[in-house]
């Protein structure tokens, strides 16, 4: 077994590496060097290791929002901001891959019945149970535990099941407690389709060998942004894009799946903030004008938002809030975000 370890900001090494540690490189690429320019055809190979075979298991390794990536308020809010605002502890870091394992060909095979009988208990599952069983692994294994594993290529998910549906609603109960304001109800129908957007991405950024038309019918979101239940239903997975986004963009540049991810995000702002993009968001940031949702888009903005991401109307006056609690006071010219996170 080769375990491979590394952080956001350090490369993977090896066990024998982290012995015999080499001079440190103040600005390390958070992956090994690879060739990933037009996503052509290529052989079937772990792309940690390097070997080939078949049915590799990987494994991210994703901070939690629980932990100390919560951001910190500098001095707190002055008493002249509204009681409701004073005690928001929103949480405005997106989650980051930390690492990535490669264990070699997966351990679970479908179990044949006794008798070789397809219909007893133990028969081989149809190929759609076992489409949903892997989402429901990969959305377990993220939200509850914050680890993304791959025992295969992700297949197509045909519909979310009623399991799916429901891990996704217990997760967005407690994701809705950082917006105040009025309860926002949950869309399982857009949920679902983020989280089969993530989880190709996450697929796509360490598989190479995709071809491109194929990668972007999988990487695209089919639903648009309506109102603030749409908003923040897809932002319970889509907030994790940013951090894939970096990991494709300091891969490779030009590789196409940085320019497929960036669209997604441009589209749904409430997510798309997080990335620190150059170009403006394709959705009114208005954000069904709901004001949770509006105080959440300028905190994330704040922290690592981009001129042409600026809050529209009524956001500004949220954004104002957020300074004062900063302790920042009006912004200089070129707007308030400068990508680094709140100390």
């Amino acid at each position: 077994m080769t375990e491979i370890r590394g952080s956001q900001y350090a490369p993977f090494t090896s066990a024998t590496e982290e012995q015999n540690p080499g001079p440190e490189d103040p600005h390390p690429s958070p992956f090994p060097p690879s060739g990933r320019g037009d996503r052509g055809p290529r052989s079937h190979r772990d792309p940690i290791t390097g070997h080939a075979g078949r049915g590799a298991k990987l494994t991210f390794r994703l901070r939690s929002l629980q932990g100390k990536n919560r951001a910190v308020r500098g001095r707190g809010p002055s008493k002249r901001i509204s009681r409701w605002y004073a005690a928001r502890r929103a949480r405005v870091d997106p989650p980051g891959i930390m690492g990535c394992t490669s264990v070699g060909r997966p351990h679970r095979r479908p179990v044949r019945g006794r008798g070789g009988d397809a219909s007893s208990q133990g028969s081989r599952a149809s190929p759609v149970s076992d489409s949903m069983a892997q989402l429901h692994e990969f959305l377990d294994g993220l939200l509850r535990e914050g680890n993304v594993v791959f025992r295969s290529r992700p297949g197509p998910a045909e519909g979310p099941s009623a399991e799916v549906t429901a891990l996704l609603a217990e997760a967005y109960e407690t994701h809705r407690l950082d917006v105040a304001g009025p309860a926002i109800p949950f869309d399982a129908g857009v949920a679902c389709e983020a989280a089969e957007v993530v989880r190709q991405a996450c697929w796509a950024m360490v598989n190479q060998g995709d071809r491109v038309e194929d990668l972007a019918a999988r990487v695209a979101m089919r639903r648009t942004p309506g109102g603030p239940s749409q908003h923040l239903s897809a932002d319970l997975l889509l907030r994790y894009l940013p951090g894939v986004h970096r990991r494709a963009r300091a891969s490779g540049p030009d590789d196409p799946l940085v320019g497929m991810l960036a669209e997604v995000l441009r589209r749904w702002p409430l997510s798309g903030v997080l990335a620190g993009l150059e170009e403006p968001p394709l959705t009114p940031t208005n954000l069904g004008g709901h004001p949770g949702l509006l105080m959440l888009y300028a905190e994330r903005y704040a922290a690592r938002g981009r001129p042409a991401w600026e809050p529209e109307r009524a956001g500004k006056d949220y954004l104002e809030l957020v300074r004062q609690a900063a302790g920042r006071g009006a912004s200089p010219e070129g707007g308030g975000g400068d990508g680094r996170q709140r100390g």
